[in-house]
């Protein structure tokens, strides 16, 4: 072989090479469409609640794409962040762990019941929240939530 290989290419004794690299790396990284939004694999719907309680609400734009439009009333997806943005950070709420109880689908609409421990400003609680989805364009999307009040199990503060 009488040209560099590649390795030389990108050895440390090329900086620049090196640098001019991992630009393009991150640039492709950048323009690449993310694997983990909820468009670009089909979820069943346990698995549509279970990424929800992992984005909500750290996350609200990847959150939003996991429901329908009832469920943001009316809002965009962009609308629906800036609107409730605030509110959540002010209430410091997070999901802990939640735990699938019941799940029912029919190929077009779907309930998923899961227990689930969130922080609050107030202390954590557990509680169970039904999530009702429907089919929209072969993905499952969250169309409302129901929390059980008679099912809060537990105020710690």
């Amino acid at each position: 072989m009488n040209g560099p290989s590649r390795s030389v290419f990108l050895s440390r004794n090329q900086p620049e090479n090196t640098l001019a690299v991992w630009l393009i790396v991150v640039g492709l990284s950048l323009s690449t469409p993310c694997v983990s939004q909820a468009e670009s694999v089909t979820l069943t719907p346990t698995q549509v609640v279970y990424q929800w309680l992992q984005w909500y609400p750290q996350d609200l734009s990847n959150a939003a794409t996991l429901t329908t439009t009832s469920l943001r009333n009316g809002l965009s997806h962009k609308q629906w962040v800036e609107k409730n943005e605030p509110l959540l950070n002010d209430l410091q709420f997070k999901y802990l762990d939640g735990k699938v109880l019941e799940e029912e689908h029919d190929g077009v609409n779907a309930s998923v019941t899961v227990q689930v421990r969130l922080y609050l400003v107030i202390g954590e609680v557990r509680q169970v929240e039904t999530y009702s989805l429907k089919k929209v364009e072969d993905h499952w999307r969250i169309d409302s939530q129901e929390i059980q009040e008679d099912r809060v199990i537990r105020w710690t503060i």
